[in-house]
């Protein structure tokens, strides 16, 4: 799934719900760049690129998996934590 194995992509997932658990435990906040940065540490795979479409559309695609699979768990969308660099409303990675 975009450039990733399955099992890749399923690593990802898994520390994308880590790192935003963790963010919203602390109630923070974090950006696109940052999560992109943490999933790199975390996982050692290649960052998305985000002046590519297509990994633009792999984080909006990863953020919707993190929201399936822990809404009901945590009556909220984790991905609502993600927010631009520079701002601090949720939107999608551009």
């Amino acid at each position: 799934m975009f450039g990733r194995s399955d099992d890749e992509w399923d690593l990802l997932l898994d520390n994308a719900i880590t790192v935003l658990k963790e963010e919203a435990g602390r109630r923070g906040m974090t950006s696109y760049s940052k999560l992109n940065t943490e999933l790199v540490r975390r996982t050692g795979q290649p960052a998305l690129d985000f002046s590519l479409a297509r990994d633009r559309t792999a984080m909006g695609r990863l953020l919707g998996q993190v929201v399936e699979q822990t809404r009901a768990e945590n009556g909220g969308m984790l991905s609502a934590i993600v927010t631009y660099i520079d701002g601090t409303d949720p939107g999608v990675a551009s």
